[in-house]
């Protein structure tokens, strides 16, 4: 299958819906494809602004996968792929094609990124007309291949069983570390906040044969670094090869990003690939343990909702330390959720600080996985008390101070709305 794979009390919701499901007992499908999106000619890499040039060779091949769910009359599409992330206008334009293609209704569609900071620029950040010509080429490539794999799942859906585990996993850090002067920027801090859940769905044929995992970890995808001018899946990406060598190239793998605005990897962001070979043994050491002792069942219930907000937007600061916060149009931050049976992914458009996807966790089952940079990208999703602090993710955030309760009581409420 290798070949062809979101102070503002709720300030606007100006697009939400909410779809039940078929209550009749039919089985849960579903299909997997994926693709290799290795870009055919060299690109300009994404993820670091000090970069010149494309990049110099190809360290590992990048991938897109794409999982179809139907039960009933409900079904959802998720599109994982290694790379930085998917603008709102890219994700728009791709929606409508697989909707057109497909029927599935654009709002049970779910198209992901890990957040891969080894991967090629497709103007997730800048608008196409200021792109390089061969940004775009790659682009119109990248999204024909993502319509593709979209197809093939749909045709390829036949009866699942489905389970859920979570584990452990210590190969990432809270990197708001504060320096010497008592400023905070990018860093290593032990004592900072850290979500270290790696969750895993599992997906087989009924009673039988493995056919797809979801992993989902709360990781920065920047175990290499600036420095780094081959093109590579990075963790993410190097994580699902690991796994797939180990239970076979039929077995689709999938990896989605938690709440991991403020977490990095323990190694990195380096030219080291030791180095990022240790993060990726680390980590796909838990998946495979949670892979084998998880156990599948037969799963009936399949809903989706999502809500899209506009908050007030703010200006970029100036420097690292704590400035006040200049308004600056809105932003907009996209939310969804899918359930299968008890089983929920909660999908948010942006990068989510680890203490709210942390206090979303608190508040609903345990069987969840949070998946950023899902259906666009809105930048970074901070708390409130980050802005009194300083530091990268504050300063670079579009969104203004005031917005965290309402984007963690959000997926709370729309995974709410879908239980029996």
């Amino acid at each position: 299958m290798r070949s062809q794979r979101i102070l503002l009390i709720l300030v606007c919701a100006i697009f939400s819906t909410t779809t039940g499901y078929n209550s009749e007992a039919e089985p849960l499908v579903a299909g997997f494809s994926e693709a290799n999106i290795t870009p055919s000619e060299p690109v300009i890499l994404s993820g670091y602004g000090g970069r010149e040039g494309p990049f110099e060779s190809v360290h590992d091949e990048i991938y897109a996968q794409a999982m179809y769910l139907r039960q009933g009359n409900e079904e959802a599409l998720l599109i994982t792929s290694d790379l930085i992330g998917h603008s709102h206008e890219n994700v728009d334009l791709l929606k409508t094609r697989i909707q057109g293609e497909t029927g599935i209704a654009t709002q049970k569609i779910f198209i992901t990124a890990t957040h891969n900071h080894g991967g090629p620029t497709i103007g997730t950040y800048s608008p196409r007309n200021t792109q390089p010509e061969s940004a775009k080429a790659y682009s119109d490539t990248l999204y024909s291949k993502l319509l593709t794999i979209s197809i093939e799942a749909k045709q390829g859906a036949s009866p699942v069983w489905v389970g859920y585990d979570k584990g452990t996993c210590r190969m990432n850090i809270n990197r708001r570390a504060v320096f010497s002067e008592g400023e905070i920027w990018l860093g290593r801090n032990p004592d900072g906040v850290c979500d270290h859940d790696l969750d895993i769905v599992k997906f087989t044929e009924p009673q039988g044969a493995l056919r797809a995992v979801h992993i989902n970890y709360p990781c920065h995808g920047t175990c290499t670094g600036n420095e780094n001018m081959k093109l590579t899946g990075d963790w993410p990406g190097l994580v699902a090869r690991m796994v797939e060598k180990k239970l076979g190239n039929d077995v689709t793998v999938m990896v989605t990003a938690g709440a991991s605005a403020n977490i990095n990897p323990i190694y990195g962001p380096t030219n080291n690939f030791r180095q990022v070979y240790a993060t990726v043994y680390g980590i796909g050491s838990v998946a495979l343990e949670l892979i084998e002792r998880c156990q599948t069942s037969e799963h009936t219930g399949l809903r989706s909702a999502s809500t899209t907000l506009e908050l007030p937007g703010k200006k970029r600061w100036e420097s690292h330390r704590p400035e006040k916060s200049i308004p600056e149009g809105k932003t907009i931050v996209r939310l969804s959720a899918l359930k299968i049976g008890e089983i929920a992914l909660a999908g948010v458009s942006g990068e989510l600080f680890t203490e709210i996807g942390l206090a979303v966790k608190d508040r609903i089952p345990s069987k969840l996985s949070i998946m950023t940079h899902c259906n666009g990208a809105s930048g970074y999703i901070c708390t409130d008390q980050s802005y009194v602090e300083g530091g990268y993710e504050p300063k670079v955030s579009r969104l203004m101070p005031g917005s965290e309760k309402t984007i963690e009581n959000e997926p709370v409420r729309l995974i709410e709305s879908l239980n029996d």
